[in-house]
Order: C-alpha cells, then sequence, then structure tokens
C-alpha cells in the first residue's frame, strides 16, 4: 500500500511476506521482494518500507533493507501514589468522533518530531472511519480518551479493551497526559498492566512518566531507499535459499 513519511516522501509499505514451508529455499521471497523494489521504483516512489523479526533481519539487508528503528512492546503501569489530577477526562466509542480533527492534532504534534531530525517515521492515517496501521488488536473494541472538548483537547488516547489487557494503539500529547491516561486506565477499565507499542523513536519520552514492568523488541522497520541506478545491480545473495 501506499505510505508517506513525515519528512513527506511517499513510498510503498510490505505487508506479510510468507512462503509455503515445503517450497522454501527456492527465493520466492526475494524473487516477490526484488519485484515490489522495481515496482515502485517505476511508479517513481524513493522508498520501500516493511516490519520483520529480528531472524530476517540479515535476509532484508541482503536485498537492500537498513534498519531505521525497532519496534518495542512495553507493559506498563502508573507510577506508586499517582493520582488523576485533570479533570474533564471522556472516553467515547472510536467511530462516534470526527477523525479529521484527531488527524490535525496529530499532525500539529509530530511536526515537532520532523523538526529534531525523526523524519522516517511514518505517518499513519485515518481512512474510512478506522485506523489504518493496527495490527494485533482488531478483536478488540475501540475507544478513544481526551479532554472535553474535543475541539481544544491537548491529547488523545485511542484505546482497544476488552481483550486481555488494554493495549494503548495510539497516543498525542505530552509527558504529563500520558500519565493521565496511564493512570485513568488503570482506575476505569480496571486492568494493569497496559500494553503499549513504541513504533517510532520520538514515543520513547512517554516511559519517563509512567512505570515499565516489561519490555521486548516485537518489530523492526526496514527502510530501502530507492536510487536511481539501483535497478542496474542485481541482487542475488546466499539468502536467497531461505
Amino acid at each position: 500500500r501506499n505510505i508517506e513519511l513525515y519528512g513527506g516522501e511517499t513510498g510503498i509499505a510490505i505487508g506479510m511476506v510468507g512462503t509455503d514451508p515445503i517450497r522454501r529455499g527456492r527465493g520466492y521471497a526475494s524473487l516477490l521482494t526484488n519485484k515490489v523494489l522495481e515496482i515502485s521504483h517505476n511508479a517513481q516512489k524513493s522508498f520501500v518500507i516493511l516490519w520483520t523479526r529480528a531472524h530476517l533481519l540479515e535476509f532484508y539487508e541482503a536485498i537492500g533493507f537498513s534498519e531505521k528503528y525497532s519496534e518495542t512492546d512495553c507493559k506498563i503501569s502508573p507510577q506508586e501514589n499517582n493520582v488523576l489530577d485533570a479533570p474533564n477526562f471522556e472516553f467515547s466509542n472510536f467511530d462516534d468522533i470526527p477523525h479529521q480533527q484527531l488527524e490535525k492534532m496529530r499532525h500539529e504534534f509530530n511536526a515537532s518530531s520532523v523538526a529534531s531530525g525523526d523524519k522516517d517515521t511514518v505517518r499513519r492515517h485515518f481512512k474510512n472511519n478506522h485506523w489504518d496501521g493496527v495490527s494485533g488488536s482488531r478483536g478488540c473494541r475501540f475507544g478513544i480518551l481526551y479532554q472535553n472538548p474535543l475541539e481544544t483537547s491537548p491529547f488523545y488516547s485511542i484505546i482497544a479493551y476488552d481483550g486481555p489487557d488494554p493495549i494503548i494503539v495510539e497516543f498525542v500529547g505530552s509527558n504529563e497526559y500520558f500519565r493521565h491516561a496511564v493512570i485513568w486506565i488503570g482506575t476505569n477499565l480496571k486492568s494493569v498492566p497496559i500494553s503499549y507499542s513504541l513504533s517510532a523513536p520520538h514515543l520513547e519520552k512517554h516511559l519517563e512518566s509512567v512505570h515499565v514492568e516489561h519490555q521486548e523488541i516485537n518489530y523492526y522497520t526496514m527502510i530501502c531507499r530507492l536510487s536511481p541506478d539501483y535497478l542496474n545491480n542485481p541482487i542475488t545473495t546466499w539468502l536467497d535459499r531461505i
């Protein structure tokens, strides 16, 4: 699918690449991935991006991808003796909220990360009243926590709930409001720890205001820059046998 970085570049995102176990070792994954690179180049895209596990890093590096950052799954809870002292919090059904307002808030908040050089962060969009980019939590219900009224709210938090643990799918706002959101979730959804995925480097600052019980790298974000002459250098490696 088409994807955009906060630096303004447009490219192609690869979802899942898989080979039937009995047909592995014949180079199908390399062939498919290189074909996507060729199609993207012909479409005048500047990069291709994908997400993979640790054991496949070498495979994608050999094809021309490089690691940009890792996506870390965290289990978090409020720090001891923390109390919620921010009033007027509202928790609404995600589909009842005008998503254009959320898109505007997200764009303004992430402008600071672009200014600090974090231009390779994926810019996710709301499409057709659904959040584009959720993985692993589609079986949950989605709600949004914000400070009423939404038009002037200093933050919002999209939360997947009704699963084993509440999941903060996305948070936009300051560290202080992240702390408040974690306290609210623990108190009102009656569940800790809370899952939170660090999908970009600039989100790590949120962990300063909460207690981190566990951290584990889940996925690695890999990017391949499509230079004008890359098609003149076909890639074949021993990793084609994987």
